[in-house]
């Protein structure tokens, strides 16, 4: 059943109503070590010399930390998502999962209701603790396609080839045609990924309001896509694993 975004708000804040009052009280804590203002966005160089820092994740510790800090409340019990609001995180490289997270932590990112939670969940999270999130996660499976394939000609258009029309470069060019992603850049996969979530995040680099991207290469690519184009490519990504399997 697909909710509306009313409903989606509301059931936010009823069934993570507990998880959000222990973390708004980590938060608090942490208040006067928070940023006042979003850091700039990380140069690959600084990702590159950050990323060698981070110490060596324990699947172990991190199947901990997964349940204890409530993590499975939005990405389910083995890393995958239930619903479509919220990302899969079961096969993501492990880069991926450790710079989504230090930009949570470190204020880079932020927005709507699911990144203002995250944001409070990740800033009392040590490095050890995100290589350990990121180790648990890397080792999971990815999320099956949500059902048959669909997305049409167009998206499938822009994802192989783009519209260099529009200086849209082809969203294989760096996500990939199959479940592997990029993790020398970050760069997440995106099959099986929920609509909602895809959709949204499209929408957020187009309107430049989420600047987490190293080099602001999606609110480049995205800022000429229609909202139909965005739909079509999110219901793409949804319903396939991948064009050259995985």
């Amino acid at each position: 059943m697909k909710m509306t975004a009313p409903d989606f708000e509301r059931t936010i804040k009823r069934t993570l109503a507990a998880a959000a009052c222990a973390l708004a009280a980590a938060a608090a804590a942490a208040a006067g070590d928070a940023p006042q203002t979003a850091p700039e966005t990380l140069t690959p160089e600084a990702w590159a010399k950050t990323l060698k820092a981070m110490p060596e994740g324990s699947f172990i510790a991190g199947a901990a930390d997964h349940a204890g800090l409530f993590c499975n409340s939005c990405h389910g019990k083995a890393g995958n998502a239930d619903s479509e609001h919220y990302p899969s995180l079961g096969g993501q490289p492990a880069e991926v999962i450790i710079k989504a997270l230090l930009d949570y932590r470190d204020g880079r990112r932020s927005g709507d209701a699911r990144a203002d939670l995250m944001a409070a969940a990740a800033r009392p999270l040590t490095d050890q603790q995100i290589a350990n999130l990121a180790a648990i996660y890397a080792a999971g499976k990815l999320p099956a396609p949500r059902e048959a394939g669909k997305g049409g000609d167009a998206a499938l258009k822009l994802v192989t080839k783009g519209d260099v029309s529009r200086n849209i470069t082809p969203c294989a060019a760096c996500h990939g045609v199959s479940g592997r992603g990029n993790p020398n850049q970050a760069v997440p996969v995106l099959y099986g990924q929920g609509r909602n979530y895809l959709e949204i995040a499209l929408k957020q680099y187009r309107d430049g309001t989420r600047t987490s991207d190293m080099l602001s290469e999606m609110r480049f690519f995205a800022k000429e896509l229609t909202d139909e184009e965005i739909a079509g490519l999110a219901d793409f990504f949804a319903t396939h694993e991948g064009l050259a399997g995985k």
